[in-house]
């Protein structure tokens, strides 16, 4: 489905500092549920799934993480000194040094930054030959000294080292996938996307939620398919008429189906409830992580035309025509309880609550490795999270100027 620019990431819209979240992380805490140091957890074994249940939070007072009062490095929005325009940075992750790697679509370039956000080189770029892509969609790291990189027009995975040095190039089995994600040993997650559009005289319901199926595979660096991982649901999506003629279209509030991977599980939640499912390479279910303290929220009559306002904000003209498209959704009950998940760097996953219009922050969940629900972060409305190590969280916002830039904020642990 191709969306607009501007609406496929909510929470690109408004941006508020991390002071401000501060101050009501303080709030929500206190008024929260304090679980005690060890929280409660009900860990059971089903027909050989594993099935961790969070009553309440890890963290105690005084425990919790929580992010500096604002980015300590800010790449972007000055076209004023060599590479820090930006435009579709979709990728970003630090190294060890102390470097932060780039993914900028908009140039198919690799571009690389020192600790102070300052520019060094890029590499890449448009082109079909060894190093270059046709549409840089994904970046990431591989192992402890390489980079991993998906074009996704190309249909091909380069390699490079750390320095940004071509290493080698290969073509995935199959030419009709689409890449989600790579796992930390480089295998790429991707979707066969001929199971998720209907085919040629297919007809689409007018004015109702549509969720169709991915079938997701795994492959490895060397192209080969190491075999499927499962059929799962894409996210809702709203079935209308776009001018003249139907269009499917992001469903507002609507459940969403979230992916991230650790060591050689894929964790999976499609929203029908608070739960993350763990896949082993081989596509068994062999994990289950539940946070039953999580109560649903009804959406509200309100929250339509308010999310709508938003995303209006920024739009450009070519856009303003989806504003009734959106209006005439019919909004679910409740809202979903998450739409986003990110694996950091020491295996925790942060999963993201779906946003309510005109709340400050946005509340990541954090899990431990073992399942654990440990307690929430709040993050600046505005920032989508690309990468999480020990001790920083770095994303892509907007500024007021709707002007992209890559924000590495410093994560604070007791």
């Amino acid at each position: 489905m191709d969306v607009p620019r501007g609406i496929m990431k909510s929470s690109f819209e408004r941006h508020v500092t991390a002071g401000c979240c501060a101050l009501w992380m303080t709030v929500n805490l206190a008024c929260g549920s304090a679980g005690g140091s060890e929280g409660t957890n009900t860990v059971r074994d089903s027909a050989g799934i594993t099935i961790v249940e969070t009553h309440s939070a890890a963290w105690g007072p005084g425990e919790e993480w929580r992010l500096a009062d604002g980015p300590g490095t800010v790449i972007g929005g000055s076209d004023e000194e060599p590479g820090q325009v930006l435009f579709q940075a979709n990728s970003a992750f630090r190294l060890p040094d102390g470097r932060i790697v780039v993914g900028d679509n908009g140039t198919s370039e690799i571009r690389f930054f020192d600790e102070r956000g300052g520019f060094l080189e890029a590499v890449g770029g448009k082109g079909e030959g060894p190093g270059e892509f046709r549409m840089l969609e994904l970046v990431a790291r591989y192992g402890s000294d390489s980079i991993i990189a998906w074009d996704r027009r190309g249909r091909r995975i380069s390699v490079f080292d750390r320095d940004g040095n071509f290493s080698r190039t290969t073509t995935p089995n199959g030419m009709g996938y689409q890449a989600k994600l790579f796992f930390p040993d480089g295998t790429l997650l991707a979707s066969d996307m001929r199971t998720l559009y209907p085919g040629p005289g297919a007809e689409l319901p007018l004015d109702a939620v549509v969720r169709r199926t991915r079938e997701f595979g795994r492959f490895g660096t060397d192209g080969a398919e190491w075999g499927t991982l499962g059929t799962f649901p894409d996210d809702e999506n709203w079935s209308s008429y776009d001018v003249d003629h139907p269009h499917v279209q992001w469903y507002l509030f609507g459940k969403r189906t979230v992916m991230a991977g650790t060591g050689s599980t894929l964790w999976v939640g499609t929203g029908e409830a608070y739960e993350l499912r763990g896949y082993d390479r081989d596509g068994n279910w062999v994990k289950s992580i539940r946070n039953a303290a999580y109560e649903p929220r009804r959406t509200r009559g309100s929250d339509l035309a308010n999310r709508v306002a938003e995303l209006e904000a920024g739009w450009d003209d070519a856009n303003l025509h989806m504003a009734a498209v959106f209006q005439g959704q019919n909004p679910p009950e409740f809202i979903a309880p998450y739409d986003d998940l990110v694996a950091d760097i020491q295996n925790h996953l942060w999963v993201r609550r779906y946003q309510r219009p005109g709340e400050p922050c946005d509340t990541w969940d954090v899990f431990d490795p073992d399942g654990r629900m440990l307690g929430s972060v709040e993050v600046p409305y505005g920032l989508t999270v690309l990468d999480i190590g020990a001790d920083y969280v770095l994303g892509s916002a907007l500024d007021e100027l709707q002007i992209e830039r890559i924000e590495f904020y410093r994560l604070v642990k007791p």
